[in-house]
């Protein structure tokens, strides 16, 4: 039986009820991230205030940047932190014009490690809306494309197999 001088809680879990959109999708999507891959890089930013504030980022993304979660969380969902002298501003205006627009993005942009080193970066910038249709998260994944085999490597590794069987 429910004691109704105590605030709403979860029987199960015994941690408060929180009915916010916000609060089940954040939850969904650290549920989610804790089962996906642990070598995927990405970020998750609440669109809900304008800035684009990250709010979760993954293990991979720390280790493909070289920054922990505490020096990444509530940042800017642009990566300003990321950019350095070679860093094209056209890439810099599409990933700030996806944010403003709601829209998807695919593209290649430059970035910098926390130690300086630059690495090349296919960049996916995705939107999630509400049950209301407004947007309210962007997902945001990262591949390194500087660790990536080139076709002639590829090719001499496969003859490198072929030739010890």
């Amino acid at each position: 039986m429910r004691n109704f001088n105590t605030p709403n809680r979860d029987l199960n879990l015994n941690l408060p009820v929180i009915d916010s959109p916000i609060y089940y999708n954040y939850y969904a999507i650290e549920h989610s991230a804790t089962e996906a891959d642990q070598d995927r890089s990405f970020l998750v930013a609440n669109a809900q205030h304008g800035l684009c504030h990250i709010i979760y980022c993954s293990d991979g993304f720390c280790r493909m940047s070289g920054y922990s979660r505490a020096e990444t969380m509530q940042r800017a969902a642009v990566c300003d932190f990321l950019h350095g002298p070679l860093t094209s501003q056209h890439a810099i205006n599409v990933v700030k014009e996806a944010l403003e627009a709601g829209v998807e993005r695919h593209f290649e942009i430059l970035y910098y490690r926390k130690d300086g080193t630059k690495f090349l970066c296919s960049e996916v910038i995705a939107p999630i809306k509400s049950e209301i249709d407004d947007i309210c998260l962007y997902i945001i994944n990262f591949e390194d494309l500087t660790a990536l085999p080139t076709p002639e490597e590829e090719e001499s590794s496969s003859n490198i197999q072929q030739s010890k069987c």
